[in-house]
């Protein structure tokens, strides 16, 4: 019995992984030295979702989701790409962003799909996006189970199997922002300018619609050093005191553009993947249970043994 419970569990080969980041970005505190990290910006995820067809006891087919899918060589394996994008969405992060869809073992072609059908207004629920399979947009379905199957086959991946153990797909959610040249940070609104070799910070109040409105202070940075604040007069002693323990910059404080991008930009890789069980004649149920005749002239347990002997191609086991 230990060999059959060992032979059941590796005929289960899960290897999904769905990665969230985490809340809109460049809150502080900052830091200044090398050492400085960018900031984890946008809030979403990422799936490569395995599909089954099963029947549906009316003669038809219904796409059902299933983390015990196997790879054959020269047979179809099928999957969904979906993409949550959760409340309060970063835009500005989205639209630095890409996607992209890589295979292995798998007779399919790698690309990279831009989100022009998504909305990304700030929605206080999470939103569940599904990608077409010929790429050309996404439908906004807070169940899969909710869609008709027709209209289920038009956001089902298909590929053909070229190498079972290999069989694998990976999607990849990253957003960078290069060079940090102005916006919100905060309560302020921040502008970086560069002047005859020299870099300006120059911080802000903001309007209601996140534009912005009075210059309160302008740092100076020159030779990746702060050399002289400017503190403008509509810009109190408080306000000013709460500036600079915000940014964490005054006189002789080291700035390079390079930290100046990583306070106030960010740089984020999210991924998911699944591999598909190479182990095509496992009998499972959709909990990835190996499923056991109850009846018969035949043992219980040499079924279980049979079963599980074409599963996991032949372990020589005896009665």
């Amino acid at each position: 019995m230990k060999k059959i419970f060992a032979i059941a569990l590796a005929l289960v080969m899960v290897l999904s992984m769905a990665s969230a980041f985490a809340s809109a970005c460049v809150t502080g505190p900052f830091n200044w030295s090398a050492t400085a990290t960018a900031a984890n910006c946008g809030k979403g995820k990422v799936e490569v979702v395995p599909f089954v067809k099963v029947n549906d006891g009316c003669g038809n087919y219904v796409w059902q989701e299933n983390n015990c899918a196997a790879a054959i060589n020269s047979e179809n394996v099928y999957f969904a790409i979906k993409l949550t994008v959760e409340p309060k969405a970063d835009k500005e992060w989205w639209n630095a962003s890409t996607l992209s869809v890589k295979y292995k073992g798998l007779n399919g072609k790698d690309f990279t799909v831009g989100y022009a059908t998504i909305n990304f207004d700030e929605k206080d629920d999470t939103v569940a996006y599904y990608l077409k399979m010929d790429q050309t947009g996404w439908i906004n379905v807070s169940d899969w189970k909710d869609m008709s199957s027709n209209n289920q086959a038009a956001y089902i991946f298909k590929a053909m199997v070229n190498d079972a153990g290999k069989a694998k797909v990976c999607a990849t959610l990253k957003s960078k922002l290069e060079t940090y040249a102005g916006g919100i940070v905060g309560n302020y609104f921040v502008k970086v300018t560069e002047k005859d070799g020299k870099l300006f910070i120059g911080v802000s109040s903001k309007n209601t619609d996140g534009t912005e409105k009075d210059r309160l202070v302008t740092y100076t940075i020159e030779n990746e050093k702060v050399t002289a604040i400017k503190w403008e007069a509509v810009c109190g002693a408080d306000d000013y005191n709460t500036i600079k323990a915000y940014f964490n910059l005054e006189i002789g404080t080291p700035v390079s553009r390079d930290a100046i991008n990583k306070n106030f930009g960010w740089d984020n890789k999210v991924e998911s993947c699944f591999q598909w069980s190479k182990n095509g004649a496992a009998i499972t149920n959709p909990e990835c249970k190996v499923e056991i005749p109850k009846t018969g002239d035949v043992s219980v347990v040499a079924y279980a043994v049979m079963a599980l002997v074409a599963a996991a191609g032949a372990m020589g086991l005896k009665k």
